[in-house]
């Protein structure tokens, strides 16, 4: 009686079957360029970011007069988790958390809409920037260094900026360790005095001389003319030649008179430094429809020719190429593929045969092919990253499981039956229900990645989905496809024994069907006897490898210190100190690096250092990050490279806390503490005393706090006197405002 269903109709049908293979894989060849290449996935924080500005404000003033502000116009708001807020020197950031479930774009706009009607915010404060924050991975840093100054730098940044976004795919390109243009006016205290001039009226008079404005239109029969002044000023000898004042004797006072205009930079303690030059930054990120690869290979072309167009002196080079990781891990996929595949088609064919191997193989691409077919739609897009293809790495010794066995059953069959249609179906459905269950098991593990609404469980589920159209795949191929192939093929022949190939084949064979039979069959047959001796026996082994973790032996950590190619150090120095020692400290820790480089290569015959970066954003904190040589081509790890290193670090001066790290992922602390209260001074104080408790223990280092000591601060207070004489605080404080921090009169945009 001929066997039904659909495993019997596929194996009857073989047209069927191939065609469901082609589709399948050509359908998966071509869906490989409509999927994304990205370095890690795409996902939104489901978070709102309020960034604000206040020059020359203490943090207590921030904090005051515009954090607590916000916090309470949005504390009513519907779908927000969490509200945190950092106070600096000049500036704040309110981050608002949402619920998973939120609707991120109906609460963007009530959040801006309450803090848009704050109408109590200080008066010099910036307008509140409020946007979503995005995730948007680094594809790679350029540097341009040399001995430039800071204009030169400028403008080669900017260039090269320019052309990037215009030759290339990248469009999230942006520049750092530059400064913006300010045109700045000085005046002396006593050449206001001698010329009866104050600050606030020589502003009035530079916004009234510099401006374009329009005036109208005149109507006529040819059209319309419009009318407008066009005499805004953009250079600072524009600025000089503007007169304040006509005297009554026909004298004038221009503003070069008693001013000193200095057309520069903003005054600000940013200093970058590639390869102990200095330096500007440009980062390039690529969106979420864009491809890392493809804008890196773009970039590195772009980089070769720039490198022969620009001048002696300047230079140009690329670096924290992370698209470097993603090749490798797609390398590593295609190699490990082929050389499983290979191994498992020897091991097949030795013993079973070589055509049953080269169909069981053929359901690798396929299985692939097919998970690549479904990543672009909707429902899953899931894009091609580090993370998608350790999936695919994972799955990969799995997937052709359940095709070895349904492939190993049917040639049982055939064997034992004969070569026909019939004894191919009874001998994949023999084993279909068992192996079609194992498999849904294995995907059934995996599940829980896709269910969850984080934002951070995106990096799950490129895992999970990628993990569970595999095993789909090899459910569809090793039940529909590989009998219709097995049912086509030879797989029991006589084969002639003057063969070498053939006599050592059937002996290998002989050999482990009589270690099955004989001696595998006799062990099977005492454990079974003495069933209750074994499990009595994997109970202990169960109950010893739970007292290994449980009594610390084993021990457990979420993730393992592995080596990194980059070497991160954090450097906070003292709120007293000085840009020149601050350099000193930068100076320093460069010699000794380049030092531990000249010693290692003396040592091992190879340079570590590839490239090394220093970047200090504000007068109290650096930044130094070190690229090694890619790891596998070192003989060194980083953790060793760092032990040097710190060998040939001198004690810095000034420096209030240092923090070193060479493993990878470890941007977060092992332990954090939240500290919180409603005096700073106490938490201040309860900060200093748990750091010092923590150092007592031994392994611990890196003891931070984010919490900055407060700054020394002049309060100012009006007199009786003052009182008397009808100053007001307003006046006063602007007074001295504008003394210090000086009156911005104007913002424009210049040389694009």
């Amino acid at each position: 009686m001929e066997s039904s269903g659909i495993i019997a109709w596929f194996t009857r049908n073989h047209v069927a079957a191939n065609l469901l293979m082609l589709l399948v894989m050509i359908g998966g060849l071509f869906s490989v360029n409509l999927i994304n290449k990205e370095i890690f996935p795409a996902f939104g924080t489901h978070k709102i970011t309020i960034t604000t500005q206040y020059t020359g404000a203490a943090a207590a003033d921030v904090e005051q007069g515009i954090i607590v502000k916000i916090e309470q116009a949005i504390d009513d708001l519907a779908d927000i988790k969490r509200v945190t807020a950092v106070a600096n020197q000049g500036s704040g950031v309110v981050t608002v958390e949402l619920d998973n479930d939120a609707d991120l774009n109906k609460v963007l706009d009530e959040v801006k809409q309450r803090v848009n009607n704050i109408t109590t915010f200080p008066a010099q404060m910036e307008p509140p920037l409020i946007q979503r924050a995005e995730f948007m991975s680094n594809v790679m840093f350029l540097s341009i260094y040399g001995d430039l100054s800071d204009r030169q730098l400028k403008r080669y940044a900017q260039v090269v900026k320019d052309e990037i976004i215009q030759q290339t795919s990248a469009t999230a390109v942006t520049v750092s360790g530059i400064k913006n243009d300010e045109i700045a006016i000085e005046i002396a205290a006593h050449q206001l005095r001698d010329h009866d001039v104050t600050i606030e009226k020589i502003a009035q008079v530079l916004q009234q001389r510099s401006l374009d404005l329009p005036a109208g239109a005149i109507k006529a029969q040819d059209g319309d003319v419009l009318v407008r002044t066009t005499e805004q000023l953009y250079q600072g000898d524009q600025f000089a030649n503007i007169v304040l004042r006509t005297n009554a004797d026909g004298s004038r006072l221009r503003l070069s008179d008693i001013a000193t205009v200095t057309d520069g930079f903003v005054e600000q303690s940013v200093l970058n430094r590639f390869n102990q030059q200095r330096a500007a930054v440009i980062q390039i990120r690529n969106l979420p429809n864009q491809d890392a690869t493809l804008i890196s290979k773009q970039i590195s072309d772009y980089v070769t020719n720039k490198k022969a167009q620009l001048p002696a002196g300047i230079h140009i080079d690329k670096w924290a190429d992370m698209s470097h990781y993603l090749e490798g891990r797609l390398n590593m996929m295609l190699s490990n593929m082929v050389y499983g595949g290979l191994l498992v088609f020897i091991i097949l064919a030795i013993f079973l045969e070589v055509r049953l191997a080269f169909w069981v193989i053929l359901g690798l691409p396929f299985c692939f092919l097919g998970t690549l077919l479904f990543m672009p739609f909707e429902m899953i897009n899931i894009s091609i990253n580090l993370l998608s293809l350790f999936g695919f790495i994972l799955v990969l010794g799995i997937v052709v499981d359940d095709a070895i066995v349904v492939g190993e059953s049917v040639y049982s069959e055939v064997e034992q039956k004969g070569q026909t249609v019939n004894h191919v179906i009874q001998g994949a459905k023999r084993v279909a229900i068992p192996a079609t269950f194992g498999v849904l098991t294995t995907m059934a593990a995996f599940v829980p990645m896709l269910l969850s609404d984080s934002p951070r469980t995106e990096f799950f589920k490129a895992i999970g989905w990628v993990v569970i159209l595999c095993l789909t795949f090899s459910l569809i191929e090793s039940k529909l496809i590989l009998p219709a192939h097995l049912a086509r093929s030879r797989l029991v022949q006589q084969r002639s024994w003057n063969n070498p190939i053939v006599r050592m084949k059937q002996r290998f064979n002989q050999a482990v069907n009589k270690f099955i039979h004989v001696h595998y069959r006799r062990f099977i047959g005492l454990a079974i006897i003495h069933r209750y001796s074994v499990l009595a026996t994997f109970v202990g082994v169960l109950c010893l490898a739970l007292a290994l973790v449980f009594s610390g032996q084993l021990r457990w950590v979420f993730f393992p210190k592995l080596p990194s190619d980059y070497i991160q150090v954090r450097v906070e120095m003292n709120d007293s100190n000085s840009k020149a020692n601050n350099i000193k400290v930068i100076n320093q820790l460069e010699q000794a690096l380049y030092k531990t480089d000249e010693e290692i290569y003396q040592q091992q015959g190879v340079h570590v250092v590839k490239h090394s970066f220093v970047n200090m954003r504000d007068n109290n904190n650096m930044f130094v990050l070190v690229e090694l040589e890619k790891s596998e081509s070192l003989p060194i790890t980083s953790f060793e490279v760092l032990n040097k290193w710190k060998q040939y670090i001198p004690p810095l001066s000034g420096v209030k806390t240092i923090a070193y790290e060479a493993s990878i992922d470890r941007q977060k602390s092992d332990i954090q503490y939240r500290l919180q209260g409603e005096n700073s001074q106490q938490l201040l104080q309860a900060a200093t005393q748990l750091k010092q408790q923590l150092k007592r223990y031994q392994g611990v280092f890196n003891v931070e706090d984010d919490l900055s000591a407060p700054t020394q601060e002049i309060n100012i207070k009006l007199t009786p006197i003052g009182k008397i004489l009808g100053l007001s605080v307003a006046n006063l404080t602007n007074q001295v405002r504008h003394a210090f921090h000086g009156i911005e009169v104007q913002r424009i945009l210049r040389n694009n």
